[in-house]
């Protein structure tokens, strides 16, 4: 018996320690808000799991109790298994990257988590403590976003928007959406045990929760996250609706909830007259609510997105694409319409869409499932069921709540636990603990004794392979990100190779940092030496990950453009062409191809690309310069003034694009023109005055050149002696 009292404290400690995820935060990690939560999840995790193995096997009352969640777990585990099998890139569906940390390993890890506390935490006195705890911590994060609201904690991501200790707004604000629920949770599960419901409804106990249930919606207020907000509104709605309809224990209770409903749908309604009122816009939250419309940018791409997920889902509807592929269907169904928003994406921003593209019907059926099966377990008729209404309900709307903000945005590790905790938690509510037959152990000697050891040598095993390998590759890849900033290009290129040594799913973050930093160099001071050297190894490795991930436009983007920067266009172009095939819309890639094409003097196929890019979205205001300089390198500069002045209405437009082709062009005079009205438009651009003095040298108009030199120096005084050298050349009839 002692050894499984070792075993229970353990998992106990372990299933209690995840509480403190939020706070898991190293600054010595690459991505240090995910990857240092996500390791001590998996860590956590998989002690947890494998000394419940053993403890069930030992004793039978531990052991998994049948249940709809627990097969609906299995099936969606199951099918991504499967799904990321048939994957383009097998091992990142498998093991995802720094960025994210998800990937099947992520899942097989909360279905274990699942697991264990629906084993586990089998007493109310447990689930109390454990619910409780997760109430204490939320309380120590809202606090620290209050030292962040009031100036005292930087906001890790800038701006306004609280984050606490997750470094994303987002991921702050579901987390305060689940703990909102779970203190009312602990509410209502207060009034009942107390059985007041004709006398006092809340106690001292009571008002605590309530007042950590306004403490925790302030903070997510101050999150400014739309479909947490919204998912709480319709949560509470659906609590107070659903405690209206079914509580008939209680008249105070169901009256409340009526009163509750009725409110909240005077609230709704009464917030559309005053959306553009300076009570709604003055307040960030407020606005970012009135802000929401079809029209609204943000809106319409996720519009955008959604689209571009459905029909990669119709593509392979089935069994999907496998996790982490998202980045295909956006390459290959790219809208040009997007061109406004980041360049790439690996979320469709919908979880729902994300596990249909991942896991086809199949996979999102069974996700779908996970909610089903848990809203049906609430409410299915049990003899001597003992909840109560009000926490049905509330349950029921807090998966909702999380449902409706999942259709927006996309998980996180503590969301991760937090629902695999909730449907634990429902699992153990409505299914319990039944008695098992224990096994014959005199005579099972291979499950009492080989089986243990066979599971405590895997969890050894997964420690280091999941996570060691994974923290050491990390460290590498950050150490030599911070010896180049450091100028330490020996350390920084050793650092690389010492993480691409590692051979973890890391390598493809390692090799686009390492990429990065070398296109940087390519604009930089130092010696050519170590840019031979950065350049060698970065197109070699980014070589080898194509080689591993030939369907991956971004990839190719990404090598076309170093061989870009370094001079080697034919390079360059063969590798951008291969991103075009896989991505043949996307306006980044087709305009690197027109400016090569220009660049190398072939300036009608030039032409014909940017022309086509420009097509693609009129709108686009790059694509639409980039088309103009097309026509002036091309000599057509009547057709460059007639685009100008149809979307203009003036020639006089000083973008850079045009200045530099004007310039090269030879038409002198149309630079100094465009750089004058530069200086009329931006009166401190010290550099255009800098740029304009050398235009008006090129015309032979000097005195002009000094004079706006002189009005340089009142601009950026610390360059009086450099300017005035400048002068003196320019009347000594030299050019600067």
């Amino acid at each position: 018996m002692k050894l499984e009292k070792w075993l229970l404290y353990t998992i106990y400690i372990g299933v209690f320690a995840l509480l403190l995820t939020p706070f898991i935060v190293s600054q010595g990690m690459f991505f240090p808000f995910v990857v240092a939560k996500n390791i001590f999840f998996r860590v956590i995790t998989l002690l947890i799991v494998g000394a419940w193995g053993v403890l069930a096997i030992r004793e039978p009352e531990y052991r998994p109790q049948k249940s709809w969640i627990l097969w609906s777990f299995l099936a969606f585990v199951g099918s991504l298994f499967i799904s990321n099998l048939l994957s383009p890139n097998v091992v990142k569906s498998f093991w995802s990257n720094y960025e994210r940390m998800e990937g099947w390993v992520t899942l097989i890890h909360l279905l274990g988590l699942f697991v264990v506390m629906a084993s586990v935490l089998n007493t109310e006195k447990l689930w109390k403590r454990f619910l409780n705890s997760s109430l204490v911590v939320s309380l120590l994060v809202s606090i620290y976003s209050i030292f962040q609201l009031t100036g005292s904690i930087a906001i890790n991501q800038g701006g306004v928007r609280v984050d606490a200790t997750f470094g994303n707004a987002t991921y702050l604000a579901v987390y305060m959406l689940f703990n909102i629920f779970l203190a009312g949770f602990m509410l209502a599960w207060r009034i009942r045990e107390r059985q007041v419901y004709t006398k006092k409804l809340v106690d001292g106990i009571g008002w605590t929760y309530i007042s950590l249930i306004l403490l925790n919606t302030s903070i997510l207020y101050y999150t400014a996250t739309r479909g947490a907000i919204l998912g709480l509104v319709g949560g509470v709605f659906l609590v107070a609706v659903l405690v209206a309809l079914f509580e008939n224990k209680n008249k105070v209770i169901q009256k409340t909830g009526l009163i509750l409903a009725g409110g909240m749908v005077v609230l709704v309604l009464g917030f559309f007259p005053l959306r553009n009122t300076s009570l709604v816009q003055n307040s960030m939250t407020l606005a970012r609510l009135a802000s929401i419309s079809l029209e609204d940018a943000t809106t319409n791409s996720r519009f955008l997105i959604w689209d571009m997920a459905f029909e990669g889902f119709k593509e392979k509807p089935v069994l999907g694409w496998g996790q982490e592929s998202f980045i295909y269907v956006f390459s290959e169904n790219y809208h040009p319409d997007m061109y406004g928003q980041e360049a790439w994406f690996d979320r469709a921003h919908n979880v729902f869409l994300d596990w249909l593209v991942a896991g086809g019907v199949v996979g999102a059926g069974a996700y779908l499932a996970l909610f089903i099966s848990a809203v049906f377990l609430l409410w299915k008729k049990k003899e001597d069921d003992e909840q109560s209404v009000l926490e049905k309900a509330i349950l029921t709307g807090l998966l909702a709540g999380y449902f409706f903000h999942n259709l927006f945005v996309f998980d996180n590790v503590v969301s991760y636990i937090m629902f695999a905790s909730i449907l634990a938690l429902i699992s153990w509510t409505r299914v319990g603990n039944r008695e098992v037959e224990a096994l014959n152990q005199d005579k099972n000697i291979w499950m009492y004794k080989v089986l243990p050891v066979f599971l405590v040598l895997m969890t050894v095993y997964g420690l280091y392979f999941i996570n060691t390998k994974a923290v050491r590759a990390n460290k590498a890849l950050l150490n030599a990100l911070q010896s180049v900033s450091l100028q330490q290009f020996d350390d920084g290129l050793n650092s690389f190779k010492k993480a691409l040594s590692y051979d973890a799913f890391s390598n493809q973050e390692v090799r686009e940092q390492l990429i990065q930093i070398t296109n940087n160099l390519a604009r930089s001071g130092v010696s050519l030496d170590v840019k031979e050297q950065y350049f060698k190894l970065a197109t070699d490795e980014m070589k080898k990950q194509i080689e591993h991930d030939p369907e991956n436009a971004r990839l190719y983007v990404f090598l076309g453009a170093v061989y870009e920067m370094y001079g080697f266009a034919d390079e360059a172009l063969f590798y951008l062409e291969k991103a075009r095939e896989l991505s043949p819309q996307k306006q980044n890639i087709l305009l690197e191809i027109g400016s090569i094409k220009i660049n190398e003097g072939k300036n009608e196929e030039g032409l014909k690309i940017l022309k086509e890019t420009y097509e693609l979205a009129p709108q686009y205001e790059t694509a639409f310069f980039a088309y103009v300089m097309a026509h002036v390198y091309a000599g057509n500069i009547d057709e460059a003034d007639r685009l100008l002045m149809e979307r203009m209405g003036t020639t006089l437009v000083p973008n850079d694009l045009l200045i530099n082709a004007y310039n090269a062009t030879g038409e002198k005079q149309r630079v100094v023109e465009l750089l004058e009205e530069k200086i009329i438009q931006n009166p401190q651009d010290a550099q255009a005055y800098f740029s304009l003095a050398a235009a008006y040298v090129n015309v032979g108009a000097r005195s002009d050149a000094v004079a706006i030199l002189e009005k340089v120096k009142e601009i950026v005084p610390d360059l009086n002696d450099q300017i005035n050298y400048y002068i003196n050349e320019i009347k000594e009839g030299r050019n600067p």
